[in-house]
Parts: C-alpha cells; sequence; structure tokens
C-alpha cells in the first residue's frame, strides 16, 4: 500500500515538474508572457480582437512577447522593423504557414497554396501566379461586373423596406466565388438557397468548435487523424469536391470561352506540360477549396464595413458617386477595368476599409531553422509559429491617429509615403503575401461603384451606432440594417 502511494506522489510530481517547465518556457527565456490562448476562447469575455488588442497594448513596451496555444508556446510580434526582418529579410527562416499533415488520401487541405511548404509552395505559387495577372484581372472583372448588375437588380427589388447587408452581401460573394472560381452559376440572387450556396456556407462556418479543431488538427495530426477529425465540413467539402469535378469533366477536350480561375488553372496546367509541374485534377480541387475558404468570407466582411461606412459618411459617398458616375459616364454608362483602376477615391476608400476591417486579423508564420532575434539573446526555436497580430496593428495611433475614425484621406500619395509600409498589412507582406490580394480589391470595388451609382445609401432605424463584432470575426453580430434610395437616372 505505502509503496503504491509513494508511486503515484512521484507520478504526480513528475507530471507537475514537466507541466511547469514547459509553461515556464517564457519566464526562462525572459521574455514577457501573456495569457493562454485559450481565454481567447472564453467567448462570455470578450471577442478574439478584443483580445488581441489587449496583449499588443500590454507589450507596448516591448518588441515581442511570450503566449500558447494549447501546449505550444508563439511568439508574438510587436516591433514593425522585426515584422519586416521576419517578413522580407529572412524569409527563408519563416517560409511557412501552419499546415495540416493528415493521412487522409481525399484531404484537400494539404495540397491548398495556404498550406504548402517550402519548395512545393515555391513551385505551385509560381504556377498560380500568372492567374493573377493585370491580364487576367481583366477576364475576372467581366464575371464580377456581371455579378455586381445582377447584385443591383436583386437590391432593387428590395430597397421598399431597409436590407440587412449581411445576408446580402454573402449573396454577391457567393455569386461573385461560384463564377469566377467554380465555373458556375450558383443563382444565389433566387428567392430560395440553391444546395451550392447552403453548402457554400456550411464551408466556411468558422464556429468557435471548427476553430478549436483547425488548432488541434494543426498541433495533434496523429490524434485528429486517430478520431477522423476534418479541418473542414466534411459534406460540404464532398459536394463542392463534386462540383468542381464535374465542371472538368464537362470541359475535358473543349475548348471553351471561359473566364474564371478553373479555367486558368486548366491553361495553366496545359501550358507547362514540357518539362514542368503539371496541376493534378486533386491539386486543382484543392485550390479552389482553398480561394473559396480564404476568399469568400473575408470579401463578404469587408463589404458590409465599406456600405455601413458609406451610409454613415454621405459626403464620402456623395464623392464617390462623382468619381463613380463620371468615370461611367465617359463609357457609356458602363464600367471598365481602366475606369475603376482610374478610380483615385475608390482606391482610397476600399484601402481605409481595409486598414479598419482587415480580412485577415493576424499572420502567422512557423520557423523553419533555429533563428536569433537580432538584437537580442533569444533564439526562436525551430517549429515555433510566429504572429503578426494586424487588426491592432491597423488600430495603433502611433501610425493611425484618432484609429477608430473612417478616413480615407489616410491613403493620399502624400501620406501613404510618409508612412512605415508595414503599419498596413491587409494581406500580409513579403514573398508570403496573399496571393489573391489583387482579386479581392478588384471583387470590393465593383460591387461599391455600382452600388453608387445605383443608389443613395443611409442609416435606418434599425442601424445599430456601434454594432458588435462576432467573437471570432469582424461580421456584426445583429447584421447591417440600412435604407436604399434608388438614384434617378
Amino acid at each position: 500500500m505505502l509503496s503504491t502511494i509513494i508511486l503515484v506522489v512521484a507520478v504526480f510530481l513528475i507530471l507537475r515538474f514537466l507541466y511547469n517547465r514547459r509553461f515556464n518556457y517564457w519566464k526562462r527565456q525572459g521574455i514577457p508572457e501573456r495569457p493562454s490562448y485559450f481565454e481567447a476562447y472564453n467567448l462570455n469575455k470578450h471577442s478574439v480582437m478584443t483580445w488581441d488588442s489587449k496583449n499588443y497594448e500590454a507589450l507596448k513596451d516591448h518588441k515581442f512577447g511570450g503566449m500558447w496555444e494549447m501546449l505550444y508556446p508563439v511568439l508574438y510580434l510587436r516591433d514593425l522593423d522585426l515584422i519586416k526582418q521576419i517578413f522580407i529579410k529572412d524569409f527563408h527562416h519563416f517560409v511557412n504557414r501552419r499546415t495540416f499533415p493528415t493521412n487522409n488520401e481525399k484531404d484537400h487541405t494539404k495540397l491548398m497554396l495556404s498550406f504548402r511548404e517550402t519548395d512545393d509552395w515555391k513551385e505551385l505559387r509560381n504556377i498560380l501566379t500568372p492567374g493573377f495577372s493585370t491580364v487576367k484581372m481583366r477576364r475576372l472583372f467581366t464575371l464580377f461586373d456581371s455579378c455586381a448588375k445582377r447584385y443591383m437588380d436583386y437590391l432593387h427589388s428590395k430597397c421598399d423596406s431597409p436590407i440587412e447587408f449581411r445576408n446580402a452581401m454573402g449573396k454577391y460573394t457567393m455569386a461573385c466565388i461560384a463564377e469566377s472560381v467554380f465555373g458556375i452559376d450558383c443563382h444565389a440572387f433566387g428567392e430560395h438557397q440553391t444546395e451550392f450556396f447552403k453548402m457554400g456556407k456550411a464551408y466556411m462556418d468558422f464556429s468557435p468548435w471548427r476553430v478549436f479543431k483547425l488548432m488541434f488538427v494543426s498541433n495533434y495530426p496523429k490524434v485528429a487523424d486517430f478520431f477522423g477529425l476534418n479541418v473542414f465540413h466534411q459534406d460540404a467539402d464532398t459536394y463542392l469536391t463534386k462540383v468542381v469535378e464535374d465542371v472538368l469533366r464537362s470541359r475535358k477536350g473543349v475548348k471553351g470561352n471561359h473566364n474564371d480561375f478553373l479555367e486558368i488553372m486548366r491553361e495553366n496546367s496545359e501550358e507547362q506540360e514540357h518539362g514542368q509541374k503539371v496541376l493534378s485534377e486533386h491539386e486543382i480541387v484543392a485550390q479552389c477549396m482553398n480561394f473559396f475558404a480564404a476568399g469568400s468570407d473575408s470579401i463578404e466582411t469587408v463589404l458590409i464595413w465599406a456600405t455601413y461606412e458609406l451610409a454613415k459618411n454621405p459626403d464620402m459617398q456623395q464623392r464617390l458617386y462623382k468619381e463613380v458616375n463620371e468615370g461611367m459616364t465617359k463609357n457609356g454608362g458602363e464600367l471598365t477595368f481602366d475606369t475603376m483602376t482610374d478610380m483615385e477615391y475608390l482606391d482610397m476608400f476600399v484601402s481605409e476599409c481595409l486598414r479598419k476591417y482587415p480580412p485577415t486579423m493576424r499572420a502567422e508564420r512557423r520557423c523553419l531553422k533555429d533563428y536569433p532575434v537580432p538584437g537580442t539573446k533569444y533564439v526562436v526555436p525551430k517549429g515555433l509559429f510566429v504572429h503578426i497580430p494586424i487588426y491592432p496593428i491597423h488600430h495603433d495611433p502611433m501610425y493611425w491617429p484618432e484609429p477608430e475614425k473612417f478616413d480615407p484621406e489616410r491613403f493620399t500619395k502624400e501620406n501613404k509615403s510618409a508612412r512605415n509600409q508595414y503599419s498596413y498589412l491587409p494581406f500580409g507582406y513579403g514573398p508570403r503575401t496573399c496571393i489573391a490580394g489583387r482579386y479581392s480589391i478588384v471583387e470590393t470595388k465593383i460591387c461599391l461603384a455600382h452600388l453608387v451609382q445605383n443608389f443613395v445609401i443611409s442609416t435606418c432605424e434599425k442601424t445599430e451606432p456601434k454594432p458588435i463584432y462576432f467573437h471570432l470575426s469582424l461580421k456584426p453580430v445583429n447584421g447591417t440594417w440600412l435604407s436604399l434610395k434608388p438614384r434617378k437616372r
């Protein structure tokens, strides 16, 4: 009996020692520590943005600090010079992002550009980059413009009463993603939701449980494999995979006039057959899913808040309308790619939306090999995550006076040149910046141009003066209710 008690006590003390040793990591390194990431998901207390901003403020006298993600330490960067060092100068130490290793052969995640590593990532990015050239953006422009015109027809049919724009913008972004990536019309503006629309929403459901699973699968892949955990909604993944496979099958051996990204990938693969890597069907499916996951929800969120800011700032709305109307009038009432590109105030307005409501709240990199932090004694060990807090940087009064004020004038040529470029990171920075940044901006600008050309946007009784964010995103919890008044032609 005594020996059993001694054994239990010994095991307890060993576990306690190991626990303390692990969770004293930052203290041993002499680095200021912030609370565990689990506190971010105590959703009764605060949103992730609030939690992240509190950590950013608490570390204001430091270049970086330490945190935890589950049982793993995470380095939290605050200093812009250090961020530049990691994003650009010492990129070879931080090439990779989060990965989701799995033995599931049907899992697309490991083939997505966002999660590919080192040479595989570089090779795939080189294949996909031509798909986002100016020439290809012109091709996609026609699809976005068509979606925007149908969206305006939908809004005209609903503008007799206030419109909830979280739902309405979801229709536009879903239509754009369906046509520009999957090559299909998902009938997003009909009265009844189609199967594609339902499955698309399910695929993009980033609930607290989904985010926890994402972190768990990344940190404990073998355990996740054992329990059959998937990052994305399995039924939605299966459905969307079949959509892509059906479209590819219907186009095989057929020369069509398609402007979507699916066709661009097919063309690139055919052009690179001699001596270069060709994308397999599985890889093409994975990139479609990647662009869907990365683009749909984030663009929708930016557009919701852009519309809200137009309603709250009628002077800005009128200035934008004047610029858009003059440009479209010169082209017989049509919006063209070149006309839109030349709209200076539209660019300033969208840039400020991306500043105040960034599509990505933080960027992350995984250390590829031990990295001595310049000017310190600390060495980032191989495998450690490094987090860059984009949302708090975009709201730091040191770089953005009155950061909660919406002010497109921040993005005049003079103001941009006078500001540290690393204080503005809506799509990240460096070689691993978001490949679809231009895609997102073009889709956003087209929608806003048509919106101000067709309607006067204003607040209504249902408009919240200070909307509450969801805990895990910048979407408004109660929606965004606004009124539309058709402009006289």
